[in-house]
Parts: structure tokens; sequence; C-alpha cells
């Protein structure tokens, strides 16, 4: 018994002196960490309608789709009605050996763990006709809005997307849940926002209102240099702490194989920070409920300055 007292003393004093070696990782300014990092793949209206296009893309998204898997990451795949429309037309059983006999899109949902979210322009398919679109392709769709405009206000889709959408061509009903890639046209001027908000309304999208409809998941710049820069500045302190960032790394149609290369080449980068607690790969729909549970769904949003 009478050495139970000292034993006790030499372990507090040993975990004190772990405490003040501690990294800068484990200080306050990481309290809000990691930054919360999806990976957006867009297929535009404007995909070619050609088998041999196609083919060339599907197999650039599969190799794609399977490193990233192979690396833990989940792909939001936000096709617009232009894809879906060349699966239907060249997709054929010689192809699909590759996949395991299924379509593209139930290969990457179904054996690879992504996910597939629906993007549109409106130019003749409006949100709710691509997601019947990836419903008639065997894929349930999610409720995130891969992308919508939100200025200037005038131009806004915010209120149209507040209520359910019918189809034109389908007998089809799609509702908006959380939104994803505010923007403004052709990209010109678009707000640099990390974290997620409830936009008060089209006039004040980058405004949080608790009584907001719909949920935003920040893009921030949409790049890879948006996310060392988050991390960075929580690296730096320079960031409030206790609030949730997120960030994208977004592919475009054209780039899928440069954007493979450069994720590849950046990886133990990334990893890196992923062991060390700076940063998070999530998906979009994993973002939401992490959230609500984790940051008990309180709005904020950080803009580049």
């Amino acid at each position: 018994m009478k050495y139970k007292l000292p034993i006790l003393l030499l372990l507090l004093i040993t975990l004190m002196g772990c405490k003040s070696n501690k990294s800068v990782l484990d200080s306050d300014s990481f309290e809000n960490a990691p930054v919360f990092v999806n990976i957006v793949l867009h297929y535009e209206e404007s995909f070619q309608q050609t088998k041999s296009y196609f083919f060339q893309q599907r197999n650039k998204l599969i190799a794609l789709s399977r490193f990233l898997r192979d690396e833990g990451i989940t792909l939001n795949l936000q096709p617009d009605w232009a894809f879906m429309a060349a699966v239907n037309s060249f997709e054929d059983v010689q192809m699909r050996i590759e996949t395991n006999g299924m379509n593209i899109l139930r290969y990457i949902k179904e054996d690879l763990n992504h996910e597939i979210d629906p993007h549109a322009h409106e130019h003749g398919y409006n949100y709710a006709d691509v997601a019947a679109m990836i419903d008639q392709l065997g894929v349930t769709p999610s409720h995130i809005v891969g992308g919508l405009i939100v200025d200037p206000p005038e131009d806004s889709k915010y209120d149209y997307l507040l209520n359910p959408i019918e189809a034109s061509k389908f007998d089809y009903t799609w509702q908006a849940e959380w939104l994803w890639g505010d923007a403004t046209a052709s990209h010109v001027n678009d707000t640099p926002a990390s974290g997620i908000w409830r936009p008060k309304d089209k006039y004040h999208f980058y405004e949080h209102d608790d009584n907001g409809p719909l949920p935003c998941i920040g893009k921030y710049t949409n790049d890879l240099d948006g996310v060392y820069d988050l991390v960075q500045r929580l690296e730096s302190g320079t960031l409030e702490t206790g609030k949730m960032y997120t960030a994208a790394i977004f592919i475009g149609q054209g780039k899928v194989q440069e954007m493979h290369d450069l994720l590849k080449a950046e990886m133990g980068t990334l990893k890196g920070y992923v062991t060390t607690g700076q940063l998070q790969f999530v998906s979009l729909q994993e973002a939401g409920p992490i959230w609500e549970m984790e940051y008990g769904s309180e709005g904020y949003l950080y803009i580049q300055e």
C-alpha cells in the first residue's frame, strides 16, 4: 500500500511530460481539424454521343473509380442526361465483361461503393429527368443537387429547388434535400465558400439562417490547391476553431485522366494529412450526417479572403 502514491505520482508526471511534448496537431489550433474533402466528377450535357468517345471515357472512369476505391475514397459521380443516354445507346455485352455484367452506373455504385448524384443544366432535361435516367439504369439517385447557379440572384436556381420537381420526359418526381456546387454561369466568379450552412434566401445565399430549408455543402475553390490552402490555414491557426471546413476536388469530363494522374502523384501527401488528422475524405452523403452529429448542425461558412 505504501507504494501506491509514489507510483500514481510517477504516472501523473509521465503523462504530464507526454502532454508537454505533444505536436502542434494536438494543440487548440487543430481543434477543428480535419478538412473534410470530397471528390466530384461531372459528365456534362455536352458529352459526345459516339461509341468510340463513350468507350474511351468509360475506361477512364473505371480506372479512376478503382483507384479511389483502393485508396478508400468515395467518388461522387454527377452525370447530366447525356452520359446516361450514351450508356443506353452504346453499352454492349462485350463492354460489360469489364464491369461484371453490369452497366457502368451499377458497377460504380454496387461493386465499387461510389455515389451517384444528379447533375443538370436543364436545357431540355431537368433534375427530375436526370434522376429518372439514373434510376432506370438500376441505381437510386441521391437527393443531392450536383450544381446550381446562385449568382446573380435573378438567375438563381435556389427557389426552384425548394419544391419537388416533376420530370418533363418521364413519370418521375425528385426532391432536393442537400445543395452542392453553388456557382455562377460558366464559373466566371464563383464564391470560394467552405463549410455547411443553410442559405437564408436567393438574395442572401452566403448568409446562414437556421430556418433555411436546404443546407449547402461548400466546395471552397473546388480544386487541390484549395484543400492545401485550408490545411495550411488550420495549421497556422488562422481559422476559427470548432467549425466544420469542407473542400472539393473537382474533375471535369475532359480531365479524368489528367486528374487521375494528379491524384496518384499527390496521394502520398494527402494520405499524410489523413494520418496526422488534418484531412478526411468523405462523400457528400457522408458529410451531412457528420455535420449533424459531430457539429450539431451548426451553420457556418468560411469564404476565402
